[in-house]
């Protein structure tokens, strides 16, 4: 099963494997000249949605454990230990809540 993402530039879905997905954008969107990435309170929002997406990909696969998607995190996203904690704490509060 390939994870799912949606490229910030033109919102292609696109699954892992298909394009650099630490980059957050497709093939054709890096290629192109004039890449303009969104304001950060965009970009912040989107990577906070991705990030999410991602866990509840991660958590109905019964690949992990989710207090131990953190890893899982780190590795795909390329974040640093403490940011990979924070999104998972969020993630699970508000999965907790029912949101």
């Amino acid at each position: 099963m390939g994870i799912h993402w949606t490229c910030c530039q033109c919102e292609q879905q696109v699954e892992d494997h298909q394009y650099d997905s630490d980059e957050r954008m497709c093939e054709d969107c890096l290629n192109e000249e004039d890449t303009d990435l969104p304001s950060n309170s965009t970009k912040d929002t989107f990577w906070r949605d991705e990030v999410y997406l991602y866990l509840e990909q991660l958590r109905e696969s019964g690949e992990t454990n989710m207090f131990g998607a953190g890893v899982y995190l780190e590795k795909h996203f390329k974040l640093p230990k403490y940011e990979a904690r924070k999104y998972l704490s969020d993630w699970m509060n508000q999965y907790n809540k029912g949101e």
